[in-house]
């Protein structure tokens, strides 16, 4: 290795981009964009060299080209940069030359894209001399560990065998018929464990809204909270990091979520319930229980499924990936519960099967590489885009109008479009606090939304009594988010 490589450190969701920036840039004590850059979509167009400020088109091309001896971004940059026939994204690639490329979490990658990756990155390893380091508790077989890749850390395995904060324990033999069955089972939880914070992670919104609803009539005293990207990112900051990790109230709590709640959030519960879904979800669920290993008992996380009329989880994952889960998850998990140090034979035989189906599946992208056909690679992209989505612009509160008002202002200027980007480019972080992305089919618009969308967002503003989405600043129990049948507007 030479004395002067990179270090580019990607995470695949922007939600941690943040905390992370913030950890790194105490450790080298400088926010300098030349020392040390932050970028993904929502990053303002600010290129700091020593103690001068660059211009918004300098900024713009030295952030978009990753100069900087540490760059801290996204999956989606990352390898829609590596694998693209975009000449505006190929700008970073001499920059990545002589770098040491750290995946975190990097167990996140869908296993449909892993031959891909595979040769992408064996293929930059050698022509740019790149070391990437995959950094993740649970290794998915992208590499062939001892051929391929070679493994940091000594006897790994026994780290494993030090913790015991969770155990794992599976009802799939007992499905569960409808919400209110779940409820009793959380009841029957609460009867034998009273006082104990409770996260209950389901797949769907709808059953989660459902759900948390009944709880908020059946534990009134408690401290509740929901959580879904049916709610906006400004009140996700708020219920994670002040009501739940910085609450120092003596109050029990009960949070209600979807599974944006499993990784790369810091907070910890006394006790899991999660809707039966991949092993290394429902391992990442885990690590949201006894989280700081300060209980004296290992914290229970209880696996359930629903039955059929309810049970979409197939939907969501893919009807293998749950197939594959429900029959190692019976095989392996006993009755009396399976401890964390065992957790890691769990994942073994689950990544086990996923090679096996990224082994036998085409990859139209690698093979369009491979036969030098860079015109077929298309928009290569790590996120599947669902068609029916539509963005929501929510006026929650003052600021909320205020910079909506800018945005608007932006996109009356008679300028070059490219001009407006710039320019929303300094307001864009905060402006997307205050937006959603919800699935709504074309010809339902009209009768939830009552008008049509200004600016390529659809509108919800309490002072037009707008129904379709449920908030109150202070009563967080009252606060659903976006619902597609009409309710009281706070």
């Amino acid at each position: 290795m030479g004395d002067q490589y990179k270090l580019v450190f990607t995470i695949p969701f922007t939600s941690i981009i943040d905390q992370t920036y913030t950890i790194y840039s105490d450790i080298f004590e400088t926010t300098r964009s030349d020392v040390l850059l932050k970028h993904h979509h929502l990053s303002e167009p600010v290129y700091k060299s020593g103690d001068d400020t660059l211009d918004v088109n300098q900024s713009e091309f030295m952030i978009e080209t990753w100069d900087s001896n540490v760059v801290v971004t996204t999956f989606v940059q990352l390898f829609e940069s590596l694998i693209t026939n975009s000449k505006s994204r190929l700008l970073k690639l001499p920059n990545l030359a002589h770098s040491i490329i750290i995946l975190d979490e990097v167990q996140n990658i869908p296993y449909k894209y892993w031959r891909l990756i595979n040769n992408t990155l064996k293929v930059f390893s050698s022509v740019y001399d790149v070391y990437f380091i995959l950094l993740t508790a649970t290794q998915p077989l992208i590499f062939t560990p001892g051929e391929e890749i070679d493994e940091l850390v000594p006897e790994y395995d026994d780290y494993f065998k030090i913790f015991n904060r969770t155990k794992l324990f599976q009802r799939l033999d007992q499905p569960i018929d409808t919400i209110d069955e779940l409820l009793e089972e959380i009841i029957l939880f609460d009867q034998n464990n009273p006082n104990k914070n409770i996260l209950v992670i389901l797949n769907t919104r709808p059953n989660s809204m459902e759900l948390f609803k009944l709880i908020t009539t059946t534990f009134p005293d408690d401290e509740l909270y929901y959580l879904s990207s049916s709610i906006s990112p400004f009140e996700r900051k708020i219920i994670i990091e002040q009501k739940i990790k910085n609450n120092k109230s003596k109050k029990r709590k009960i949070l209600v979520s979807t599974q944006l709640i499993e990784a790369g959030v810091d907070i910890s519960f006394d006790a899991v319930f999660r809707e039966v879904a991949p092993v290394d979800s429902i391992l990442q669920s885990a690590g949201r229980a006894n989280r700081y290993g300060k209980e004296s008992s290992p914290a229970p996380v209880i696996i359930f499924q629903f039955s059929k009329n309810l049970d979409k989880s197939s939907l969501i994952y893919g009807t293998e990936l749950i197939n594959v889960s429900k029959n190692i998850l019976s095989a392996l998990v006993p009755e009396a519960g399976l401890e964390e140090q065992h957790f890691l034979n769990l994942i073994g035989e689950y990544f086990k099967s996923l090679k096996g189906f990224s082994d036998n599946l085409e990859c139209p992208v690698l093979d369009a590489v491979e036969k030098l056909n860079f015109k077929d690679i298309g928009e290569f992209s790590l996120i599947s885009e669902n068609k029916d989505m539509v963005s929501v612009f929510l006026f929650l509160n003052k600021n909320a109008r205020k910079i909506w008002q800018t945005y608007k202002s932006i996109s009356c200027k008679d300028i070059p479009s490219y001009e407006k980007k710039k320019e929303f480019g300094f307001i864009k972080a905060v402006f997307y606090e205050f937006v959603i992305n919800v699935p709504v089919k074309e010809k339902e618009r009209i009768n939830i939304f009552n008008k049509e969308p200004e600016f390529g967002f659809y509108l919800w503003d309490p002072e037009l009594e707008d129904e379709f989405y449920q908030y109150s600043p202070t009563d967080f129990k009252l606060n659903t988010g976006f619902q597609k049948k009409a309710s009281a507007v706070l």
